[in-house]
């Protein structure tokens, strides 16, 4: 009898086992899947907002070579728009804070424009850009994000004071 008692309290305990690793496991399971999705989703992210930003790139430096300083095209900034909204919504859906954070600020320096001139701004934005895709490709790369040069948080310092003081 104390046998079958033993067998009993052995064969419930070996059920609880097999249930608790069952379980364990799916938890890991699950866990992996969320974070294979998010790695997914933050690489899809990051190639999108690469891709505008170096369509914006390029097409400034198309921009650039048709510059004519007498006739002070200005007309450029326009055409930057369609990839300056693709580079903003592109940017909020990166997971990364550190990415995102730094995009963000590229994206307030980009829509500052401290130059007077026009092919003075077409180069700042052209600089700002590039900032955006060092960053993105350092971390699809990844590398840690490049610290942020004296000339770029000047611009950001002066970007938030103008918008800050903006009516």
């Amino acid at each position: 009898m104390t046998a079958g008692v033993f067998g009993l309290i052995g064969a419930t305990v070996g059920a609880g086992a097999v249930l608790l690793g069952g379980w364990l496991q799916h938890r890991y399971q699950v866990k992996t899947m969320r974070e294979e999705r998010r790695e997914v989703q933050t690489r899809a992210a990051c190639e999108a907002l690469l891709k505008e930003l170096l369509d914006l790139q390029r097409s400034m430096h198309g921009v650039l070579r048709s510059y004519d300083v007498r006739s002070s095209n200005v007309d450029w900034r326009r055409e930057q728009g369609p990839y300056l909204r693709e580079i903003e919504m592109a940017t909020y859906l990166i997971p990364v804070p550190e990415l995102r954070s730094q995009m963000t600020d590229v994206i307030t320096v980009i829509y500052h424009d401290p130059a007077e001139e026009p092919l003075g701004a077409l180069t700042h934005f052209m600089a700002v850009a590039q900032v955006g895709i060092d960053a993105v490709t350092a971390y699809l790369r990844g590398d840690a994000l490049p610290p942020l040069d004296d000339w770029f948080l000047r611009s950001r310092a002066q970007a938030v004071s103008a918008r800050q003081s903006a009516p």
